[in-house]
């Protein structure tokens, strides 16, 4: 099982018996990316042999100039936000490197 999914399985168990009144004072949230250009997500590999599996020599970046929005939004008890929804893009060196 990975970490992220046993972290997520440890959280649900520890508030399996909780009362309405203490879920009403939890809030979520989400974030949504969409890439309306092109997949920013690209990984380079340069590893020497033997190192084949090795995640230390995986170097995700990205290579080229991306635009696309962000949605954001929240839900609580009795309440959500309306989405928030921002463009961006991807070709300034200072924020991408």
């Amino acid at each position: 099982m990975s970490t992220h999914r046993r972290l997520r399985l440890e959280w649900c168990r520890a508030r399996g018996n909780w009362t309405a009144a203490e879920w009403n004072q939890v809030i979520f949230c989400d974030e949504y990316k969409l890439n309306v250009s092109s997949d920013d997500n690209f990984v380079h590999v340069w590893r020497p042999r033997g190192e084949r599996l090795n995640p230390a020599f995986a170097l995700q970046e990205h290579t080229t100039p991306t635009a696309g929005v962000m949605v954001w939004g929240v839900i609580a008890y009795n309440t959500r936000s309306p989405p928030s929804i921002d463009e961006w893009h991807h070709d300034n060196p200072a924020i991408c490197p």
